[in-house]
């Protein structure tokens, strides 16, 4: 069974639990007032979510898992089928969840447990994902987000696919500006390939934080594409063991470009090969950018994949 809930007035609601545990089902009230509109049962298929006027405003506090329905909120190609916000105090899914919003997607709160639990998540935004102090906590193993401006924030636990899922956001993509900062306890998989680069920093400005957790936590990419670019900023690189591009197949074009600094610390070794390079200063080439790495181990370029991997600050003052 599928379910569409269409909010056709302006206002602020909450989709929470009806208060009868175990149930699966959530109501909708507004927040004016108190008054419920809606019980919705967890569907086995989907839930859709929908704003047909600008002005509505969502939170999701819900206790029982939407289980294995998929919940669809807003739309990716139709901006007038998609509320203005949403805010996240917690949304458990054993399925996928997306979630699309006119203006901002944040936590309500400021609690580290996860804000989304589900198979998969998609996340996007206009003016911001998070907020630059405030990460939005998920568990999944497969993640996309995008915003225009505002910076994307995003805590997760557990090996983590960056893209490479969908063919409507690309990977982690800031459009304008804000910084992207991706904390996760596990490895960290680059995996986009409906973009130039599976992590996109701002146009005009934002720094990539890139961290993975753990002793036996990599940064890495499994796909013969533009690794990370940050057009107006630096990139920071922190893994638990290793950093490593370009050894996912035969000439492998990981690049990491920054138009500022390169910052990387790996428990272990940063480990190039195939056609992946790492350039500093390596946009505008005036920025006076460079890079560091400080490894536990080796800092490695390696023929294993391809010869042609490498290092370099560039332009006139790199």
């Amino acid at each position: 069974m599928a379910i569409t809930v269409t909010f056709s007035i302006a206002g602020s609601f909450t989709i929470e639990d009806d208060g009868t545990p175990g149930n699966a089902t959530s109501i909708v009230r507004r927040d004016s007032d108190g008054a419920i509109l809606a019980i919705i049962p967890h569907p086995a298929d989907s839930l859709t979510i929908r704003a047909t006027v600008p002005g509505v405003n969502l939170t999701f506090n819900v206790t029982d898992s939407f289980g294995t329905g998929t919940l669809t909120v807003g739309s990716l190609t139709n901006a007038a089928e998609t509320p203005d916000s949403i805010v996240v105090g917690n949304l458990p899914s054993s399925s996928s969840v997306t979630l699309v919003s006119n203006g901002s997607i944040v936590e309500g709160g400021s609690d580290i447990a996860a804000d989304i639990v589900a198979s998969s998540i998609i996340l996007s935004a206009v003016s911001g994902v998070g907020t630059p102090v405030n990460a939005i906590e998920t568990q999944t193993g497969l993640l996309e987000a995008e915003t225009t401006t505002g910076g994307i924030n995003i805590s997760n636990v557990g090996d983590l696919q960056v893209g490479g899922f969908s063919a409507e956001v690309d990977g982690l993509d800031v459009v304008t500006s804000g910084d992207i900062v991706l904390t996760n306890l596990g490895t960290i998989t680059l995996s986009d390939e409906t973009s130039t680069d599976s992590v996109h920093g701002g146009d005009a400005s934002g720094n990539v934080t890139l961290i993975a957790n753990g002793y036996d936590s990599d940064i890495t990419s499994n796909v013969d594409q533009s690794a990370i670019l940050a057009p107006r900023g630096s990139i920071f690189l922190t893994a638990g063991r290793d950093v490593s591009f370009g050894l996912g197949g035969a000439d492998f074009n990981n690049d990491v470009r920054a138009n500022n600094d390169i910052i990387v610390n790996a428990g272990r070794d940063l480990l190039l090969s195939g056609f992946a390079d790492f350039f500093a200063n390596g946009v505008l080439g005036n920025a006076g950018g460079g890079i560091i790495v400080n490894a536990g181990r080796n800092v490695s370029l390696l023929d294993d994949t391809g010869n042609s991997a490498g290092l370099a600050a560039i332009g006139a003052n790199g």
